[in-house]
């Protein structure tokens, strides 16, 4: 599992998942989900990881799943969930 957060670990500052060429905060959420299941955040990049979530929060409090995306349910959960097993606060 270790090899396999390391693998998804993208380009553009957030896990992507390689098989399709994509990646939004559902990715990001299971990946740490995985990381705190194990007790362990060696393998992810906590700072590239906050910054994302951060760029997809919008005007109106929620988040998008992808930068500049329309809020959503979905993505909030993820977020929220996400910053929480972080430690970190929503922006």
């Amino acid at each position: 599992l270790e090899e396999y957060c390391e693998m998804c670990e993208g380009k553009w500052e957030f896990f992507e998942l390689l098989v399709f060429g994509g990646g939004d905060l559902r990715f990001v959420y299971a990946a740490v989900a995985v990381c705190k299941a194990l007790d362990d955040f060696s393998v992810i990049n906590r700072d590239k990881i906050l910054n994302f979530i951060h760029q997809c929060h919008n005007f109106d409090g929620g988040y998008g799943l992808r930068p500049n995306c329309e809020s959503h349910s979905g993505a909030i959960y993820c977020a929220i969930a996400t910053l929480k097993m972080l430690s970190a606060e929503p922006k």
